[in-house]
């Protein structure tokens, strides 16, 4: 995976022309949300998958709390056009707000399935391999450097998207 100053970014509403114009592509959005409780991360995975007609469009949807405290939820969804899928993202979990790049070919829609933070190390090279034998304070590091870089990821699409 190229590192995240290398990525090209996309807000949910770029992705139909990206995906119907080049249907190998694939997508990955990622989205967090903070409370007093819990910092969950939200990530989709978008694929067009050219063996199947009827609904070739397809995401999955997860939903996991960072530490691990709760269970992943999980969500399959199709459609038959690539805005049909990006209309019903937004209105499951407002796909508008997730931060979407274009996988490596060797990304599987079980990259989603990772925990926060070993999907996170797959995803961006920057921050290591992860290492779930380490310290209570190198894991709440880790947690923090990844949550900046997700946030640094965030302005980096909000200013291209002011400038264009």
């Amino acid at each position: 995976m190229k590192n995240s100053e290398q990525l090209s970014l996309y807000f949910a509403k770029q992705l139909p022309a990206l995906i119907t114009a080049h249907p190998t592509f694939k997508f990955i959005g990622l989205k967090i949300k903070e409370s007093p409780e819990q910092i969950a991360l939200h990530s989709i995975y978008i694929e067009k998958d050219e063996s199947v007609e009827e609904f070739p469009f397809r995401a999955l949807v997860t939903v996991s709390d960072w530490d691990g405290n709760s269970e992943e939820e999980e969500f399959f969804l199709e459609a038959l056009t690539a805005d049909c899928l990006l209309d019903k993202l937004q209105n499951f979990d407002k796909a508008g707000s997730f931060v979407f790049f274009e996988t490596p070919k060797s990304a599987s829609i079980g990259t989603v399935n990772m925990y926060p933070q070993p999907m996170f190390c797959s995803l961006f090279p920057e921050l290591g391999e992860f290492d779930e034998n380490a310290s209570k304070e190198d894991a709440q590091q880790l947690k923090l450097k990844s949550i900046a870089l997700f946030n640094d990821l965030m302005k980096r699409l909000e200013s291209d998207t002011n400038r264009n």
